[in-house]
């Protein structure tokens, strides 16, 4: 459906950036098919791979792409970036995260 929509939606708005909300804030494991007929059944990677190419296809269209983040690190040079969101109780202005993590 992207790869149909998308360039449609970039040609008739002018779009230049995507959010391409929740696909890196929601762990892909939670999706995984275990009916034995679907290929990679039992696993995640379907639904990683369809999360991956789904940002990077939305790169090529509308340029920079942003999504929600908390996984953002297992979709490194997917997208172009994350907003912030820690589901934590840890006061992170007393415990700032390590600068390091995000290179």
């Amino acid at each position: 459906m992207d790869e149909y929509y998308a360039p449609r939606i970039e040609k008739r708005f002018g779009v230049r950036i995507s959010y391409t909300d929740v696909h890196t804030a929601v762990a892909p494991w939670r999706y995984t098919d275990c009916d034995a007929r679907v290929p990679s059944a039992g696993t995640f990677a379907a639904t990683f791979y369809a999360y991956g190419q789904l940002l990077l296809d939305d790169q090529r269209i509308h340029g920079p792409t942003q999504s929600g983040a908390t996984l953002q690190w297992m979709y490194a040079g997917l997208e172009s970036g994350s907003q912030g969101w820690v589901y934590t109780d840890v006061n992170l202005l007393a415990h700032p995260p390590d600068p390091a993590f995000k290179l």
